[in-house]
């Protein structure tokens, strides 16, 4: 009984390589996939961070501008009725071992 030119172990051979081919194509398309899931989420990751640091900038100016001294005197003017004392306002304390003198 002739087999032709590939014998039984031939065809199984061939069976084998054709399986091997296509699990290995399979195995590529799914990487390649996958590396692109993951790329639309590093863009994502990336464009909230481009974000977040715009807000982040944005904040900064804000304190600054809330800290700036002529905000912190208007406020304590109009909100805690605060004024600049005047001359005769100004009350020295001095600790009982030091003299007025001294001060002076």
């Amino acid at each position: 009984m002739n087999r032709g030119p590939m014998g039984r172990g031939g065809w199984a051979l061939l069976t084998l390589g054709m399986i091997a081919l296509l699990l290995s194509l399979s195995f590529v398309t799914w990487r390649q996939s996958r590396a692109r899931e993951v790329m639309g989420v590093l863009d994502a990751l990336e464009r909230q961070k481009a974000l977040l640091e715009a807000e982040k900038g944005g904040l900064r100016l804000q304190i600054q501008t809330l800290e700036s001294r002529g905000r912190v005197v208007q406020e304590a003017r109009a909100d805690l009725g605060m004024m600049n004392p005047g001359a005769d306002r100004i009350v020295l304390l001095v600790p009982p071992s030091v003299s007025v003198e001294d001060i002076r």
